[in-house]
């Protein structure tokens, strides 16, 4: 409502792009991978030998996160001008300038996904859920206060501020457990090879699996102005969908599985598997249905009012109506993740998100000439539909 669909929202978008591909990338599978690590290690060995290896798991990805947001802030320019920024120097200068604040969020946010994981592997969900919103929180009391004076650098800033108040409490909340990741690591005797075997893997598959959003943004880059930040809108309504899906799902069925392969129970396991992915189908589709049908009256709703017109929720909208129509397959995926990673089937996800890939760079050169930012989001959802298909099929 503050900026419309036009270059400051542009500018906000592909910022955002490579720091928050990174952190899908490489932040994320830390709060995954170190899920039966430590429950296996605690359960075999010691609890101290378990917060030794959360310890170290903690000080590594600190450490290569601020190199790589270096190194990525030093390539800041180059890698906008490969998305054919060049000639607007401006709108380069606007999107350089939040994306140092992005890679600031990236460096602490392996931190926050690595207590997260810690404290739904003790049974304890309610305080990483709740200490998530102080993020939004922050960026939209930010951006009613200064957002008409200072523009959209003012979310960034503000998202890195929620993200240290949130890191804060999951902190506090471990070392009210018994678990404390600031004091010297240590040595490492057991559980650190099983993560990074499980971890590497889960890296690999999610630089495929997360391509498509920088992949799609650069090629929405050559749409007509304002294509860049309605795909990215349109996105926002499918990322709460599979958000409020995806974090039941990783909070609870992850450890889950991961009890049943350490007390060697495989059978029981792949039965509730089968439980699982029947159960998210059925609550799924139709959940998928009656958003795509919905999918005007949200964005108007979400969106429409100052800046942002009844042309603006059309398109935001028939992006929305085609990217939601991945939620039974990203449902599928994530299950089937989720398995493989108790089971240490990683390969399998890799080679799917590789497919994946391929389809949604495929299919994104046949629809995006045809249907524009909605063609991308329809090729996205065909994309994840191929990656599910063969997800059940090596499974």
């Amino acid at each position: 409502r503050l900026f419309g669909l036009g270059d400051e929202l542009d500018a906000f978008v592909v910022a955002a792009v490579v720091p928050m591909f990174l952190v899908a990338v490489l932040s994320v599978p830390i709060g995954t991978a170190i899920v039966p690590a430590f429950l296996a290690v605690r359960e075999r060995a010691s609890a101290a030998a378990a917060q030794a290896l959360a310890r170290q798991v903690a000080l590594m990805f600190l450490a290569a996160g601020l190199v790589l947001a270096g190194l990525v802030a030093f390539a800041g320019p180059a890698l906008l001008e490969a998305a054919g920024w060049a000639s607007l120097p401006e709108k380069a200068a606007r999107a350089q300038a939040i994306m140092l604040w992005m890679l600031a969020i990236f460096v602490f946010s392996g931190l926050v996904t690595l207590a997260n994981g810690l404290l739904n592997a003790l049974g304890h969900y309610v305080v990483p859920a709740a200490a998530q919103a102080i993020v939004p929180i922050v960026a939209i009391a930010a951006l009613l206060l200064f957002g008409d004076s200072h523009g959209a650098i003012v979310a960034a800033v503000a998202m890195f501020v929620g993200q240290l108040a949130n890191l804060a409490l999951v902190y506090r909340a471990l070392a009210a457990r018994g678990v404390s990741l600031i004091t010297h690591p240590g040595p490492v005797d057991a559980g650190y090879g099983q993560f990074v075997s499980q971890y590497l893997p889960l890296a690999a598959a999610a630089v495929f699996m997360q391509m498509t959003v920088p992949v799609s943004t650069a090629m929405a880059s050559v749409l007509p102005e304002g294509g860049v930040a309605a795909l990215g809108l349109g996105g926002k309504a499918v990322i709460f969908a599979t958000g409020l899906i995806g974090a039941s799902i990783a909070s609870v069925v992850l450890p889950y599985f991961s009890r049943y392969m350490a007390q060697s129970r495989l059978i029981d396991a792949r039965r509730e598997l089968s439980f699982l992915l029947l159960a998210g189908t059925v609550v799924s589709i139709p959940a998928t249905l009656a958003l795509h049908l919905l999918s005007e009256p949200f964005v108007r709703l979400a969106f429409q009012g100052g800046a942002f017109g009844a042309a603006e929720t059309g398109i935001v909208s028939r992006v929305m109506a085609n990217g939601i129509l991945q939620l039974p397959f990203f449902v599928i995926n994530l299950l089937l993740l989720k398995f493989a990673i108790a089971t240490r089937h990683s390969g399998r996800v890799m080679l799917a998100a590789v497919v994946g890939l391929t389809a949604n760079v495929l299919l994104n050169l046949v629809l995006m000439p045809r249907l524009g930012a909605p063609g991308i989001a329809l090729s996205m959802s065909l994309s994840a539909a191929a990656s599910a298909s063969l997800m059940l099929l090596l499974f």
